[in-house]
């Protein structure tokens, strides 16, 4: 049996699984966002830390004496979360700062003019969510941390780091690639810190743990009291990825939680586009995969905030709501930068609007929609590279036939959704096994069909966003 933490933007989760996929014990734990100012995005590290522990322990009392048949674990965190720490004893000295965070925006348009030359390098934009732009904030405006610094007693962290310092108990700061890569300071090909961006953006090597393979000894994790070997870390959409064993080309795989993540294997090769992201998602000590990946800021994080502001909480199964889906010509349109404004278009400071009136339940059904529009007008950017066959579809979203069916309309191309919804659980525990974990092939089909309506509504949202982004 394997065990595997998901640590998400919304919970943490921990689950065991066996060798024919099957969870056998699951525990879960809420974790709070914290939204200060529209760019300032948080969570509270020790209660981060507390929720993860609370799922190791919890899935030590169910499993009793059956704790001891665990043979490894692994673990998969959001990418471009970090933290600055006391590099001697662990200390957080700063929040962690989500990946949705955009604080550090306005100081790094001082390096627009180097953005091709950092996408080379990284296969990522210049952006402020990835970590860099964090950390360099942290050294602008947090006494403490400028402290530690001058003291050489400071960590920028990874969100993979930091709990694999705390929960594996150990002097080192390490981190994998996956996670490495979204600080913007990693060279995608070489695997490596990368001395041109450390010192573009002026920033000491020794701030940053140690690059370790995917999978490596990353030290011990007590789970009741027995010691099982930490084996695996990664990214939790770059586990996703794997919920169904080996990535198959042709697929486009669509992780659709707190934000949406499209991404299609290219191989040993990173292939490269302006508009989207070239990202490892594994390395080992005999393999290395990358993706192209296309990036929706607002997917459930839109749903919520715009609920917020209407006033209303409707479920995805409410009348209400699914009445305004069934009528969704009537619904206004949605221009959906919560967050900022992804791939392809990367405008940081998107500011979001409905075009036309409507109830509460008709906005809400067009945050909805914009989501697939979003995932669409990804999908038409990434099949100027890849011949694509198919979509895989997961996530707290994907549940909603009415997504799956419109996202296999809109695209043309048949959808399929696992019958287990934990894909980054499942995919870890792939990985985690070592592929001897033989995921459920089954799920369910969604094959596309003719909507003239929600043709001609993607195309009037087509127009209406790009003349917002021209104005």
């Amino acid at each position: 049996m394997w065990l595997c933490i998901d640590q998400g933007g919304h919970s943490t989760r921990a689950a065991v699984l066996d060798d024919s996929g099957r969870i056998v014990a699951l525990q879960s734990a809420p974790l709070e966002t914290v939204t200060r100012e529209p760019c300032f995005v948080e969570h509270d590290p020790a209660a981060l830390l507390e929720s993860v522990r609370r799922c190791v322990a919890g899935i030590a009392r169910e499993l009793g004496r059956s704790v001891s048949h665990l043979e490894s674990a692994g673990i998969a965190t959001q990418r471009s979360t970090l933290v600055c720490a006391s590099r001697a004893t662990g200390a957080a000295l700063t929040p962690l700062i989500s990946w949705q965070d955009r604080r550090g925006q306005d100081d790094i348009e001082r390096f627009d003019g180097h953005a091709e030359r950092i996408k080379a390098i990284t296969g990522l934009l210049l952006t402020p969510h990835y970590g860099m732009a964090k950390l360099r904030w942290c050294l602008q405006h947090v006494d403490a941390v400028r402290r530690h610094l001058a003291e050489e007693d400071l960590i920028g962290a990874p969100l993979a780091s930091f709990l694999l310092h705390h929960l594996c108990r150990t002097d080192q700061w390490c981190v994998d690639p996956v996670n490495a890569s979204r600080t913007l300071l990693m060279d995608m090909r070489t695997i490596e810190w990368s001395d041109e961006l450390l010192a573009l953006f002026e920033l000491p090597r020794g701030l940053l743990p140690a690059i370790q393979p995917c999978r490596s000894s990353f030290g011990m994790l007590d789970v009741g009291g027995h010691a099982v070997p930490l084996t695996v870390a990664t990214g939790d959409q770059s586990a996703a990825l794997y919920c169904l064993g080996d990535p198959a080309a042709g697929t486009a795989f669509i992780n659709i939680g707190t934000g949406a993540f499209v991404q299609a294997i290219t191989g040993p090769l990173p292939v490269t586009d302006r508009a989207l992201l070239s990202s490892i998602v594994w390395q080992d000590d005999e393999a290395r995969a990358y993706v192209l990946e296309g990036t929706v800021n607002g997917a459930a994080s839109a749903v919520d905030a715009v609920a917020a502001e209407l006033g209303v909480r409707l479920a995805p199964a409410a009348p209400e709501l699914e009445r305004a889906l069934d009528g969704i010509e009537r619904a206004p349109l949605y221009l959906n930068g919560i967050s900022g404004l992804g791939s392809p278009d990367w405008v940081a400071d998107f500011s979001s609007r409905f075009e036309g009136r409507g109830s509460a339940a008709e906005r809400l059904a067009a945050v909805y929609e914009s989501v697939v529009f979003l995932i669409v007008r990804n999908l038409e950017r990434m099949r100027k590279h890849l011949r694509l066959s198919r979509v895989t579809i997961s996530g707290g979203l994907a549940q909603s036939d009415w997504i799956a069916q419109s996202l296999a309309n809109l695209s043309g191309l048949p959808v399929t959704r696992p019958a287990e919804p934990e894909a980054t659980l499942m995919g870890l525990g792939y990985l985690v096994s070592e592929g001897r974990m033989l995921p459920s092939d089954g799920g369910r089909h969604f094959d596309p069909l003719a909507n003239a309506v929600a043709e001609g509504r993607y195309r009037d949202w087509t127009v209406a966003m790009e003349a917002e982004l021209r104005a």
